[in-house]
């Protein structure tokens, strides 16, 4: 039995790495048509000034957060600089009068760091 799991383990990861080449540009692609709504939710909410505020304020965040990942002040991945972000700009946000859907903040925060980070290149 042993045997037999061995002579499939490389069919079996060149299986996955295929499924996983199909299905990786797509998820990506809805996850880029989801955050596009969520942003044009936001837009049709607040006022273009307001937009503006929030998107700057929520950028401000995201590139705080990455630093404090980098430097070793908060967690270096993704989830804890994500609640770092959503924590300080909900403060930041609320001291300028906007308020942003959780989902909204959330899909403005994403927009944001994919501007940001886009080119960025991972090698491997």
């Amino acid at each position: 039995m042993k045997e037999i799991f061995e002579a499939l383990s490389p069919v079996f990861q060149a299986f996955l790495t295929s499924i996983l080449e199909i299905l990786l540009p797509i998820a990506l692609g809805y996850a880029v048509i989801l955050i596009n709504a969520k942003i044009k939710q936001a837009k049709a909410a607040l006022t273009s000034e307001q937009l503006s505020v929030a998107s700057h304020i929520i950028r401000t965040m995201v590139l705080a957060a990455e630093q404090s990942g980098l430097s070793g002040k908060i967690v270096n991945e993704g989830a804890a600089k994500k609640q770092m972000v959503i924590s300080m700009a909900e403060a930041e946000l609320k001291k300028v009068g906007i308020v942003l859907d959780l989902d909204v903040l959330s899909a403005m925060i994403e927009a944001s760091v994919h501007e940001s980070f886009k080119r960025i290149q991972v090698s491997g």
